[in-house]
């Protein structure tokens, strides 16, 4: 038999963990599904304090001043 060469073996390797990376991966939801605001049937008391934790998440948690930079920033679940 045969040995099979340690660069075909290291190319067979890479190739099998490229290929299985897609099922790791998570599919990207459609727009329409994600929850980009309230839930249905909020009091008003409530939707106030919604928008306010809103705010307080997208401007003081997920900010480059904080130490985050842009690239995490922009994809992060505050965009």
């Amino acid at each position: 038999m045969k040995k099979i060469s340690p660069i075909l073996f290291l190319c067979i390797v890479a190739l099998f963990c490229v290929l299985s990376c897609e099922t790791f991966e998570p599919v990207a939801l459609d727009d329409s599904a994600l929850l980009d605001g309230p839930v249905a049937d909020l009091s008003a008391a409530e939707n106030i304090q919604f928008l306010r934790g809103d705010v307080s998440f997208n401007d003081q948690v997920f900010n480059s001043s904080n130490g985050l930079g842009p690239l995490f920033v922009s994809t992060s679940c505050g965009s």
